[in-house]
């Protein structure tokens, strides 16, 4: 989905919602597991948690006219963009996320029970709002400053004219933002950071890593192409990550030998490079050099013809 299809979408999704049920993902010894905040049928509640969810997606997705939609492995840095997972893997942190089944009925799902399960478990949430046909999935993640305790503050609270301490009780802050959103079996990162926080995070990116170096060694364009995963730069990490799916310059078949003659004859690019000693290829021998190569198979350089100008423009929106 493109972002106007994106949005559309999810409009229609939440025009037809007539639910929203909240779950809770607890992080055991044995892996993680899948409970049901049970709201005991109160309305209000569920009413509630769907507004909570609601307003925000429409806000952020629906209502939002700068929307984008990048691939998770673009090193782009827009606070209006949404990021398409692309890749074949997922963290094991996810897995309840990516397979959880709008098919299962509610009353087949185990509730959370304050007997048997606790909060110091909690890793994060999953949100499903829409009806028996489509549903928006939501995940949440949660963090330690969410959860409140009498034991660690001293909160009061306005009862009639005067103030009373909180009761001896947990209180479990939520609040309408998520990170991640699944709709019609695509899912998008709205958070980059809580994706690279988590951990072996470059585990399930080696494969499309492998991919990437094996489409730029065929290009023949630059010497020893696999320093490019030798460097440890996260940037130049993320932004390989995509060449094998998302190069322009890859996927209109764009050969070694005018690549690297429009790199000497750029002005604004024959500065950043320094070649083979036939002059065939580019030797990728800095830091520098190694992100500008990568930004050169995104297309990235543009010359504006009414200015004259060089630009540097990792986004870019295809006119016809």
């Amino acid at each position: 989905m493109n972002a106007a299809e994106l949005k559309n979408r999810v409009g229609s999704i939440l025009k037809q919602a007539n639910c929203a049920y909240l779950y809770m993902i607890l992080k055991g010894e044995d892996g993680f597991e899948l409970r049901l905040a049970d709201m005991n049928d109160n309305e209000e509640t569920e009413g509630a948690v769907k507004r909570l969810f609601v307003d925000r997606i429409t806000s952020d997705i629906v209502e939002n006219e700068e929307l984008q939609v990048l691939g998770v492995t673009d090193d782009e840095r827009n606070a209006d963009a949404v990021f398409k997972y692309d890749l074949n893997k997922h963290p094991d942190e996810l897995d309840l996320f990516f397979g959880f089944d709008t098919k299962t009925l509610v009353s087949d799902r185990t509730k959370f029970d304050f007997e048997k399960d606790s909060l110091d478990k909690l890793y994060g949430f999953i949100a499903e709002i829409g009806n028996h046909e489509s549903s928006i999935i939501l995940f949440k993640k949660h963090y330690p400053i969410m959860l409140l305790r009498r034991e660690l503050l001293l909160g009061m609270f306005k009862s009639k004219k005067r103030f009373e301490t909180l009761p001896d009780t947990e209180i479990l802050r939520i609040g309408g933002g998520f990170q991640m959103l699944r709709v019609d079996e695509e899912v998008f990162v709205t958070d980059r950071k809580m994706l690279d926080q988590i951990k072996n995070d470059n585990v399930f990116l080696e494969e499309r890593l492998t991919e990437s170096i094996k489409v730029i060694k065929a290009l023949d364009a630059v010497e020893d192409p696999e320093s490019l995963m030798d460097d440890g730069n996260a940037a130049i990490t993320r932004r390989l990550c995509g060449i094998s799916a998302n190069s322009p310059v890859i996927n209109r078949g764009i050969s070694a030998e005018r690549l690297v003659e429009y790199t000497k004859t750029t002005e604004e690019l024959k500065v950043r490079f320094h070649y083979s000693d036939d002059g065939k290829r580019i030797r990728l021998d800095t830091k520098a050099s190694k992100m500008a190569f990568l930004k050169l198979l995104n297309d990235a350089f543009l010359r504006s013809e009414l200015t004259e100008h060089y630009y540097e423009a990792n986004a870019k929106v295809k006119l016809e």
